[in-house]
């Protein structure tokens, strides 16, 4: 972000995205981010657009990211009450 972005914003937008203000699989859309004073773009050329849909990305069935660790708990338990 140096020289892009003067010392203050580098320095807020640092805190900001590395502090736990949001957990690491929460989308900053381009609407937020532009807010938050990001640079962003969205003219993207067709012909990447078109190359993307050819890698599709996974669905996930299970939530990437868990705090604490009382679900974890609770599936054991469900877990050994079946056996």
């Amino acid at each position: 972000m140096a020289g892009t972005y003067d010392a203050e914003t580098v320095s807020h937008l640092s805190k900001l995205l590395t502090q736990g203000t949001w957990t690491h699989d929460y989308p900053i859309t381009c609407e937020e981010a532009s807010r938050l004073g990001l640079h962003v773009r969205t003219d993207m050329p067709a012909e990447l657009l078109e190359l993307m849909t050819y890698f599709p990305q996974p669905i996930r069935r299970v939530p990437s990211v868990e705090v604490g660790d009382e679900p974890l708990r609770r599936e054991k338990r469900q877990a050994g009450a079946q056996r």
